[in-house]
């Protein structure tokens, strides 16, 4: 649906318009025409971000526990750029993180929290021997913050 906000984008894609994506509209105007289902956010409670990155883009949500019951207080994500798209899965997955948690550093700054993810993607990123500057630069942004590293169950 992104692809679609692109200049020429619509001459493209109405030749491989078909049924499914019919559906797949109706059911975005359904979501975005829908009430929201975030919830307030409770300072008094850990948070936790669940990180993941594919080919094109990272997506995150920050959620809390309530009970049985997790509270999702938002969500995040963002396109790579060609550069990017070009990133091993693993340094993706690390650059994942750390846009997730630079974009709600107002919500983690001097708190601890969880942060569910590929596990070895951090773990990658603290273990290098001879890292790039970027790799530097990214685990000096994430020594910063407080968070245990749990694995996903991708």
């Amino acid at each position: 649906m992104v692809d679609l906000t692109k200049k020429d984008a619509v001459k493209s894609v109405a030749k491989r318009w078909g049924p499914k994506h019919d559906e797949a509209f109706a059911e975005v105007k359904r979501l975005l025409t829908n009430a929201p289902v975030l919830h307030f956010p409770d300072f008094s409670k850990e948070f936790v971000i669940h990180v993941d990155a594919s080919e094109v883009g990272a997506g995150a949500f920050l959620a809390q526990q309530n009970g049985d019951d997790v509270n999702i207080v938002a969500y995040f994500s963002q396109r790579f750029n060609k550069s990017q798209q070009h990133y091993s899965a693993t340094m993706k997955e690390c650059y994942a993180v750390v846009l997730a948690i630079q974009h709600w550093r107002p919500y983690l700054w001097g708190r601890h929290f969880t942060c569910v993810t590929d596990h070895a993607a951090l773990r990658y990123l603290y273990t290098m021997q001879d890292t790039s500057n970027m790799l530097t630069r990214w685990a000096i942004a994430l020594q910063s913050f407080d968070f245990t590293t749990i694995p996903s169950l991708d």
